[in-house]
């Protein structure tokens, strides 16, 4: 009895000790190598050619207390879409020589009106699919950014298809690996389209590696497939995490909003396990 009583107690120390192995590489959905935040005399400079078809607005900060003071009443710092933008902020400042600049982006315009509109499935025409997760799910649909994000149960190499016309404005492709720990919550390959009759976003989520049909700037139709569905990010199942987002302020940037898809289904009565046809 005493050999196997060690034999447990080793077993479970192993299993406890077990690593996971993280992607070492990060990827960003869209380029931003484009801006320059610079400070010359009381001046603060930022420079952006935005290439993306969507607005993108800009908190900056800087290592001093002065200068952040200025800057905090005007966030946030919007930049339209297709243009190159330069602003030119007075500061007071006690500081000589360079001083180091901090920045986040996100996208959208908080003052741009959001014009809810009915869209599609985001499969193919003809499929029907089980609801894995829905609104306010135990998983992982309990933040302000996935409160309302929908999981349909397509299988690895389904099809995943555009829910409304728009612009492509972040892609994630080069992810291959997946797993039920929040630490790959950051490792999903996904698609962001903005869609600007609306001012909606939505998302597709663990796209399998390569998985994306489309690129940063292309031009997309409802119904139009887009890429292939996989197992990466968080995860321990293949499915598609589908999420309509609208702007808010920071951190997140973006919060989940509820949606009516045309096929007469609304979000709020979809329920785990219903199956959608479209």
């Amino acid at each position: 009895m005493k050999i196997y009583y060690y034999i447990i107690i080793l077993s479970i120390i192993s299993v406890g000790c077990q690593t996971i192995d993280l992607p070492k590489e990060r990827y960003n959905q869209y380029d931003l190598s484009t801006i320059k935040v610079y400070i010359r005399n009381d001046t603060l400079f930022c420079s952006l050619k935005n290439s993306l078809d969507c607005p993108l607005r800009f908190y900056i900060s800087t290592s001093d207390s002065t200068i952040n003071k200025s800057l905090h009443s005007i966030y946030p710092i919007t930049f339209h879409s297709k243009k190159d933008t330069l602003i030119m902020i007075q500061v007071n400042s006690n500081s000589s020589g360079k001083v180091e600049t901090f920045w986040g982006a996100c996208m959208g315009d908080l003052d741009r009106k959001i014009d809810y509109n009915k869209i599609d499935l985001p499969f193919c025409k003809g499929k029907s699919y089980k609801i894995v997760q829905g609104y306010n799910g135990k998983h992982s649909h309990h933040t302000d950014y996935s409160r309302y994000a929908i999981d349909f149960g397509l299988q690895t190499n389904d099809t995943i298809c555009a829910a409304d016309d728009g612009f492509v404005v972040g892609v994630i492709k080069d992810y291959t690996i997946g797993g039920n720990d929040k630490r790959f919550e950051e490792f999903a390959n996904y698609i962001t389209l903005y869609h600007p009759h609306s001012g909606l976003y939505t998302q597709y989520a663990h796209l399998k590696n390569n998985g994306s049909f489309v690129k940063v700037g292309d031009t997309v139709k409802q119904g139009q497939a887009i890429g292939l569905a996989g197992m990466t990010g968080f995860t321990s199942i293949a499915h598609l995490h589908f999420n309509v987002l609208i702007p808010c302020p920071p951190k997140d940037g973006f919060k989940s909003t509820p949606i009516e898809f045309i096929e007469h289904y609304n979000g709020n009565s979809l329920r785990i396990n219903d199956i959608v046809k479209k």
